[in-house]
């Protein structure tokens, strides 16, 4: 992106007239209100740059869009894993938001405009995309591995462990440890270097795991097996 935008920008921050025309569109709750006043005008300070705004009788919304805010989002793998995945990511603060009375802005670092919710994706990607498609390939290994499940990895003294276990849930018709396992490797994933491990645990038939991610821990639980029940012997617990 062409590093002038933020000065650019900054000859255009926030006035108070601007403020005021937004402060106009406010539904008169006091949700609303302090959300505007306590949130958004905080956030408005020290920003010059593009954003959506939506304005709920329960709250507001603010997106940055800017080359500032959008650098950071690319800077953090987690982020790009998550764009990768799915291109309207960096808005879902926003778009979640589906209610037909709700209403949406777009401040284009010049003025503020109401919008269609439907129509928000679209501006966002007609200014972002090219930088998209080049994180695309500059990140390729971690585009293509964007929607792969993570990786299982236990040693071969745990496997043993594992296979009796699963052995056990074959002959009570029960493969909820299975299931457990193969919801741990449906984690979201937002590293390259990102698995599950699987190791012992002191109650028999049960297994502990930590998610890795990067080197550090993330998520630390158990599939503890239950030998009181009849079906789904085996649970996440974390």
């Amino acid at each position: 992106m062409v590093t002038s935008l933020p000065s650019l920008f900054r000859k255009f921050k926030m006035t108070k007239e601007i403020l005021d025309q937004m402060r106009s569109e406010l539904f008169d709750t006091h949700w609303c209100k302090q959300d505007f006043e306590k949130y958004d005008i905080k956030e408005l300070e020290d920003s010059w740059e593009p954003f959506f705004w939506c304005v709920r009788e329960g709250g507001t919304s603010l997106v940055h869009i800017g080359p500032t805010r959008m650098g950071e989002y690319m800077a953090n793998q987690t982020c790009r894993f998550a764009w990768f995945r799915e291109e309207n990511a960096p808005l879902m603060s926003i778009i979640y938001w589906k209610d037909p009375s709700y209403k949406f802005f777009y401040w284009d670092g010049f003025v503020l405009t109401q919008v269609h919710r439907e129509d928000i994706e679209d501006i966002f990607m007609n200014i972002w995309r090219p930088e998209y498609e080049r994180l695309m390939e500059k990140y390729s290994d971690e585009f293509d591995l964007r929607r792969e499940p993570l990786q299982i990895r236990m040693t071969d003294e745990i496997k043993k462990r594992y296979d009796a276990a699963v052995g056990l849930g074959v002959e009570l018709n029960d493969h909820s440890l299975e299931d457990c396992v193969e919801r741990l490797s449906h984690y979201t994933r937002c590293a390259i270097d990102h698995y599950v491990e699987i190791y012992g645990d002191f109650a028999k038939n049960s297994f502990g795991f930590c998610e890795w991610v990067n080197g550090q821990q993330r998520l630390v639980g158990g599939i503890i097996y239950s030998d009181y029940v009849n079906e789904n012997r085996w649970s996440i617990h974390t």
